[in-house]
Formats: C-alpha cells, sequence, structure tokens
C-alpha cells in the first residue's frame, strides 16, 4: 500500500508540474500574475489573471492562461499559447492572431471572440455569452452549452450546441463534422457555408445538420448569401420554426418531421 500510495503522489504532482520552455532559453521561465491593465511581451510557464485585465502583446506561453474573474485580449501581434486557456467567471475575451495549442474553455463567463488568422484546438463554452468565430480563424470541435449565439465566419471542425441560442454560419466552414443544435430558442441560419465539405482539398467528410427542438433552419441563397452546401444528412425534429432550403447543394437525405411551421425547398413548399 504504501508504494501505491507513492505512486499516487508522484502522478498528482506530475499533474500540476510548471511547464518549461525548451533548454537554453534565456526568457522568463516562471509562471506570472498579470496584474490589472498589464501588457506582456515576454515568455511566460503559464500566465494567471485574477479579477483583472490583462493584455498579452506577442508573448509565448510555455503553459496555460488562467483567469478567475478576469479578462484577456491580445493585440495584432497575437500570442503563442501551448497548453490552452481556461476562464472562469471571467469577463469578454477577445483573442486576435492567437495560436493555441490546447483548447479555450469558459465556464460563467462572457463572451469570446477569435479572430485575425487565429488557430485554437477547440473552444468549450458553459453558461457564457456569445461565440464569434472571424473569417481567417479556425478551430477543431466547438461545444455550447447554456450560453449565447454562436456566429462562424472561419472554420471550425464541427459544432454542438444544447439550450443555447441561434448559430449563424456565414461563408464558413464546418468540416470534418456537422452541426448539432439541440433545445435552442434561436435559428439556425446557413449562408455560402460549406458543411462537411473541403473544396479546397476536394475531399468530403460526414458531416450533415442535426436540430431537434430548435427554430427555423435557414439555407437560402439571394443577393446577399452564395450557396451552401452539406455533405451529410440534413434531420430537424420537434421544432417550432420554418425550415428553408434555396439554392443549396444537399448531398444526402433532408428528414423533416414533428415540425411546426412551414418547410420549403428550392421553392416547393408544405405545412
Amino acid at each position: 500500500m504504501r508504494i501505491v500510495r507513492v505512486v499516487l503522489a508522484f502522478t498528482a504532482l506530475l499533474a500540476f508540474t510548471v511547464v518549461r520552455p525548451p533548454p537554453g532559453s534565456s526568457q522568463n521561465v516562471e509562471p506570472i500574475e498579470c496584474e490589472d491593465g498589464n501588457v506582456l511581451t515576454g515568455s511566460y510557464a503559464d500566465v494567471l489573471v485574477n479579477g483583472s485585465s490583462c493584455t498579452l502583446d506577442g508573448a509565448t506561453v510555455y503553459g496555460s492562461v488562467l483567469v478567475d474573474g478576469g479578462t484577456v485580449t491580445t493585440t495584432d501581434n497575437g500570442a503563442s499559447i501551448s497548453a490552452g486557456v481556461k476562464v472562469t467567471s471571467g469577463g469578454d475575451i477577445t483573442l486576435t492572431a492567437v495560436s493555441v495549442s490546447g483548447a479555450i474553455s469558459l465556464e460563467q463567463s462572457g463572451s469570446l471572440v477569435v479572430d485575425g488568422n487565429s488557430t485554437v484546438a477547440g473552444i468549450s463554452m458553459k453558461e457564457s455569452g456569445d461565440l464569434t468565430i472571424g473569417t481567417f480563424a479556425s478551430s477543431g470541435e466547438v461545444l455550447v452549452e447554456k450560453s449565447g449565439d454562436v456566429d462562424v465566419n472561419g472554420s471550425v471542425a464541427s459544432i454542438l450546441s444544447k439550450e443555447s441560442g441561434g448559430i449563424r454560419l456565414t461563408d464558413a466552414r464546418v468540416f470534418p463534422g456537422g452541426v448539432t443544435m439541440a433545445l435552442s430558442s434561436g435559428a439556425l441560419e446557413i449562408c455560402g457555408t460549406e458543411i462537411g465539405v473541403n473544396s479546397d482539398t476536394q475531399t468530403d467528410g460526414s458531416g450533415g445538420v442535426y436540430v431537434l427542438e430548435g427554430g427555423d433552419v435557414l439555407a437560402v441563397a439571394d443577393e446577399s448569401c452564395s450557396p451552401s452546401e452539406i455533405q451529410g444528412a440534413v434531420i430537424v425534429k420537434k421544432g417550432t420554426g420554418d425550415v428553408r432550403f434555396a439554392g443549396a447543394a444537399l448531398n444526402s437525405d433532408l428528414i423533416v418531421s414533428e415540425q411546426v411551421g412551414h418547410v420549403e425547398v428550392d421553392g416547393s413548399g408544405c405545412d
């Protein structure tokens, strides 16, 4: 039993070991607490933000950015963050030109904006505000629960939204996965977007659309919105809004059941 305790203690110690930069680096290798109004430009093991506002200006973070009750922004010089960003009870977070190898997580916090050639491994938001992913930004899986609207103009691997607001996909790409939206109070709007399709590499994923007990589901091409393409099945169930697909390329089945609203596909409709 004594050996077991030693092994467990050693494992726990490893879990909380400070991430160090590569050998030979002359930069600051210690964690830093970012005080209110600080602008960080160097290299750090971890950045701690406790109830303050912090700006990263071309900073390198070998570990995590941990925010407890504060806010973080980046300048156009961006930041490189190895382990991820975790925000608890924080304010609005705006990240421009960042590279985040780990996930970005917000819980009981404000909105999140990821913009300007940013690349992040994934995004998770719970009981938080709106999520915006800009035109040149990309993310892995996006998970949103009991939060605000999701607005995507860039690229994401997939989107899962539960008990949250609406989803707007404008000139976006969801690949290789698709969009799942459950118990939402808002609409799903698809404009000039590829879902489960990557036209740049001429490859197809499995992504489709699944909406359960949601609002409107709209993929309509007009003067302001170019046609969209969806690789996987589109399934809409038990909602209370209209379902309209006009000018969108559907490469699999469209199934609408127990929906209270008007259904229209390429000009042909029914109630």
